[in-house]
């Protein structure tokens, strides 16, 4: 493999939640149970499933919910994850509002890029084709986390038409630029050599790189310590880290090596500064991908910001803490909506 492959699977490793790799270590003797036995998330909601072709002929999953004729919130996931992780949000919504939630190129039910395109900018362009297919009239409410609120910061920026009718914006465990941080650096070493004698294993190997079956990446006891150390905190519940570990699993590690690249060098700060929109960003103690020097380098670029910070939770608030998480969101939207429509 080369080297800058190499570079790029130890990224999708380290920074991204361990599971991409994790399986290329030990046999897995941790004894936590499958995702399944929680009651909760292994049925998480569902809607309408609605195909949307991006601008480059990819296929995007999307799936629709909640009350007719009502504001839609419009939800883009993380890198490695898929809708499913917006489990909590889109239940407690849907009842006041049209829910609107898809799987980025990649991932979930979408397909692969069409042109092999993984830019931000194409994710913003894919944003901005699931509102128009799925919610082509009325407000909007877009809601980003990490990497979908990277996609929402490019969707905004690239199509005006699109921001005309978005009245409220909410980010949660996001950044502008510099998105590596200290992730990389924390757990590189740790995972490099194991990684570096795996990755040399041939051809059986790199079809794994690139299978879309996540029987082919097994859980080990690496995938879920990582999953834990940076998706999560390390007080997580055990079924909340392995629901997001079964999530990075079921995202081939070619698509989180083809996204690596970008998400190490985006910089999405005049975008972000000039987003005029209501903004809320939700951050966390514990996040290790997006720590406190990111959120608030972010809170200080956006023109209209508020900030709220979920105590001892990591880098997917909305899933370890989706009681705070859904709280402050359902608290901002009605005071944005109600301030706008006084």
């Amino acid at each position: 493999m080369p080297s800058r492959a190499f570079g790029i699977a130890a990224f999708a490793g380290a920074a991204l939640g361990g599971a991409a790799l994790g399986y290329l270590a030990e046999r897995r003797t941790l004894g936590e149970g499958p995702v399944a036995e929680s009651h909760v998330l292994a049925n998480p909601h569902r809607g309408r499933p609605v195909d949307v072709l991006a601008g480059d002929g990819t296929r995007l999953h999307a799936e629709v919910s909640g009350a007719r004729g009502a504001p839609t919130m419009l939800f883009a996931h993380g890198v490695g994850l898929s809708q499913a992780t917006w489990h909590y949000q889109r239940e407690a919504f849907s009842g006041d509002y049209r829910i609107v939630a898809y799987d980025q190129r990649g991932h979930g039910q979408s397909d692969r890029a069409a042109e092999g395109d993984y830019t931000i900018a194409a994710l913003g362009r894919d944003l901005a084709a699931v509102a128009e297919a799925c919610a082509p009239t009325g407000d909007l409410v877009l809601v980003g986390h990490s990497m979908g609120g990277m996609s929402v910061l490019a969707a905004t920026e690239q199509s005006p038409e699109l921001l005309e009718r978005v009245r409220a914006v909410i980010l949660v465990n996001t950044a502008a630029n510099l998105v590596i941080g200290g992730a990389l650096a924390a757990s590189l070493s740790a995972v490099l050599s194991t990684v570096h004698a795996r990755v040399s294993g041939g051809r059986r190997t790199r079809r794994r790189l690139d299978s879309d079956d996540p029987e082919d990446r097994p859980p080990t006891d690496l995938s879920y310590l990582l999953t834990r150390q940076f998706g999560l905190s390390r007080d997580a519940p055990s079924d909340i880290v392995a629901f997001v570990e079964d999530q990075l699993r079921r995202t081939p590690p070619t698509v989180l090596g083809a996204l690596a690249p970008h998400l190490s060098t985006v910089n999405l700060v005049e975008a972000a500064a000039a987003l005029e929109v209501p903004t809320l960003l939700i951050s966390a103690t514990r996040d290790r991908v997006t720590p406190a020097p990111l959120s608030g380098r972010l809170a200080e670029t956006l023109p209209d910001v508020e900030v709220r910070t979920i105590e001892g939770s990591g880098h997917t608030a909305m899933l370890e803490a989706p009681e705070a998480v859904t709280d402050a969101m359902a608290r901002f939207i009605a005071r944005t909506l109600e301030a706008q429509a006084a």
